[in-house]
């Protein structure tokens, strides 16, 4: 947690070049949000990431493909969370922060629900997927071997 910690702090000064938490407004959030939108989907797996200017970032990401560069919803819903944290921690340390400054009021929201968004694994059958549904994970699971009999396994 300490180091997505760092890592969003380092992001957000990238972006907004704002180093000083009580310097920090409701514009350089929603600049930060925006602005995590163009960042390549590698950003941060290189060894030269750290080194590079936001200018330098934006004109790799120009380069790249389009399923290349936007970041996930999630990713940058978790960057707003941990940054709220490090408001937080920086309020209760004593720091004066605007109040005004609410990073989860930026939240993206998802176009699909997480429910949705579950698949069977690869090799399930219909009944493995309606049992776990209506049941849950427990030690009864339904096989499907490939000459179609049902069998029972203790998971």
């Amino acid at each position: 947690m300490a180091k997505l910690r760092r890592v969003t702090a380092k992001l957000f000064i990238l972006i907004t070049g704002v180093e000083d938490l009580r310097q920090v407004r409701q514009a350089h959030v929603s600049m930060f949000r925006d602005n995590l939108h163009q960042l390549p989907k590698s950003r941060g797996k290189g060894t030269h990431d750290g080194v590079m200017t936001w200018a330098s970032v934006m004109a790799h990401a120009k380069n790249l493909p389009p399923a290349q560069v936007r970041l996930a919803i999630s990713t940058i819903n978790r960057h707003l969370d941990v940054f709220g944290q490090i408001l937080a921690r920086a309020e209760e340390d004593g720091i004066p922060l605007d109040p005004k400054v609410k990073p989860k009021k930026f939240r993206l929201r998802e176009k699909k629900r997480s429910r949705d968004k579950w698949s069977a694994p690869i090799g399930w059958c219909s009944l493995n997927v309606d049992a776990w549904w209506a049941f849950g994970p427990s030690a009864f699971c339904f096989l499907a071997p490939l000459d179609g009999s049902r069998g029972r396994c203790g998971a």
